[in-house]
């Protein structure tokens, strides 16, 4: 057994969290890292109570998000088909907008570990 196939076989049984596409020249990877920013941009210009939340964000925890559930996400958002689709569409910029709403609401809101605000009644 060479190297490839002992990380496939431990990437395949999730032993490696290791995403396979940090740091990639793969244009949909650049894609998720400029709609993972955006929807970053978004989440800390978003209107909360300061005196009584801290907004915080995980990106490892962001990272380790499955490309396909990034993929389903955003191809939703804008009715794309394929990949190709999908960087066809990113050139519009309500298609692109679209895209980081639709993460922006699954980070938020899907995702418990990724970003949100921490009450902080009291703490003063």
């Amino acid at each position: 057994m060479n190297l490839n196939e002992a990380q496939q076989i431990l990437n395949d049984n999730g032993y490696i969290i290791e995403n396979k596409y940090e740091d990639s020249e793969d244009p949909i990877a650049k894609l998720r890292q400029d709609v993972t920013n955006q929807a970053i941009v978004r989440f800390k210009h978003a209107q909360y109570d300061e005196y009584e939340q801290e907004p915080w964000i995980e990106r490892d925890n962001i990272k380790n998000i499955e490309f396909a559930e990034f993929l389903k996400v955003v191809m939703e958002a804008v009715g794309a088909k394929t990949e190709q689709e999908l960087l066809d569409m990113t050139d519009d910029e309500n298609n692109f907008n679209d895209m980081v709403e639709a993460w922006f609401q699954y980070l938020l809101n899907e995702k418990d570990d990724c970003m949100g605000w921490d009450y902080i009644w009291g703490e003063i």
